[in-house]
């Protein structure tokens, strides 16, 4: 975004290097950092007003934007009168006003209540699949950039440490599963005597983590049904952001 000086390199967008061409590489960026700053006293469409005017852009794009964050029937509404996740899409619309392909986003949930921090990542997706935009999103909220992003990468201390697909990451382990069974105790004790169990583990109260070697999940829940305990549930066990990141980083 420019707003830092970079010790070494560039940032090349849309063909445009940042440095050498600093208006034409943000032309097509919409910025939304954590606390997006408007006048209290004056609506939410008035604020736009003036930001059309600094971005030089058409004010019946105002209409566009505040629709696209579901804020077009609270326009007329002063900004004071706005709860916090309501500010938040008041600076997405900013964001999206003039010629936005690429959509850069600060914490966007972050302070959020659970209703709050939904509707902007429902906006999020909406926008990347209908409007076709990219958006880019800083956050330390890993679990939210599960939800939503198609690409993670994570940094340690400026060091890039992973960057792949979220799918490909959080993918189930083929051979780790979560069973609830009774009686947990007894099942946990008969499990530890099958060869094919790589590793057991109790999780709460009824639930045993197993990591099978020589066995299918079909083949164990038979063994455990023939040997008279009650299956209610088996989930095959998913690596989490967190868990990776904490992983890379130690």
């Amino acid at each position: 975004t420019g707003l830092v000086r970079p010790d070494s390199g560039d940032v090349t967008i849309f063909g445009n290097k940042l440095k050498k061409s600093f208006v034409k590489s943000i032309y097509n960026l919409g910025i939304l950092l954590e606390t997006p700053g408007f006048y209290n006293h004056i609506t939410a469409y008035e604020n736009l007003k003036l930001f059309t005017r600094l971005k030089n852009v058409k004010k019946s794009e105002i209409i566009s934007s505040l629709k696209q964050v579901g804020l077009l029937d609270q326009a007329k509404r002063k900004v004071k009168e706005y709860s916090s996740g309501m500010k938040r899409r008041l600076g997405l619309a900013n964001a999206l006003l003039g010629y936005t392909k690429i959509l850069i986003l600060d914490d966007p949930t972050n302070s959020l209540d659970p209703k709050g921090a939904k509707d902007i990542l429902d906006i999020m997706r909406v926008l990347s699949k209908r409007e076709k935009i990219s958006v880019v999103i800083s956050s330390n909220l890993l679990h939210d950039i599960e939800a939503i992003c198609d690409r993670v990468l994570l940094i340690d201390r400026g060091r890039m440490i992973f960057c792949e697909s979220v799918n490909e990451l959080i993918k189930p382990n083929e051979n780790a599963f979560n069973i609830k069974v009774m009686p947990t105790k007894n099942a946990l004790h008969f499990l530890k005597h099958i060869d094919g169990i790589k590793k057991i583990d109790l999780i709460g109260s009824d639930y045993i983590k197993v990591v099978l070697s020589n066995y299918s999940s079909s083949e164990l829940i038979r063994l455990l049904i023939e040997n008279g305990y009650d299956i209610f549930e088996i989930t095959p066990v998913r690596r989490t952001l967190q868990d990776l990141f904490l992983e890379l980083k130690g």
